[in-house]
């Protein structure tokens, strides 16, 4: 498994104070659409399997990215984040969003992720973009 989201997350969770499933639900679309290039069947595979969208075999990408808004819909739909604004009530600062990464990547010491390793500059886009 990837856990990378988890790490993610971790940070959110230890700057902010909110809970780690809510935390998750924040990050994992903008994490989701940062790496399922890397396995876009992997990505489709959830979409058809948990979702029961059609597998489009022409257009895997496209199963892929319905799977990644689906799985957004049911975390709204259970009442959860679907971004950081949501989660904590406001936007990141670019300051934030360099702290978060640099504290995730133990002072830019090490990368995470399995599926995608994710450097520091990774982090700071996947923050960036579930702002």
């Amino acid at each position: 498994g990837d856990w990378s989201c988890h790490q993610l997350e971790h940070e959110l969770s230890s700057m902010f104070g909110v809970a780690h499933g809510a935390g998750l639900a924040a990050v994992w679309g903008s994490w989701a659409r940062y790496v399922y290039k890397e396995n876009i069947g992997r990505f489709a595979q959830l979409a058809a399997n948990v979702f029961y969208i059609p597998y489009n075999f022409r257009n895997p990408e496209a199963t892929a990215l319905e799977g990644i808004a689906a799985m957004e819909s049911f975390f709204r739909h259970i009442g959860m984040p679907t971004s950081i604004h949501e989660l904590i009530g406001k936007n990141l600062t670019e300051d934030e969003i360099k702290e978060l990464a640099y504290k995730c990547s133990f002072m830019n010491t090490r990368t995470i992720g399995q599926f995608k390793v994710l450097t520091i500059e990774d982090m700071e886009n996947i923050y960036r973009a579930a702002k």
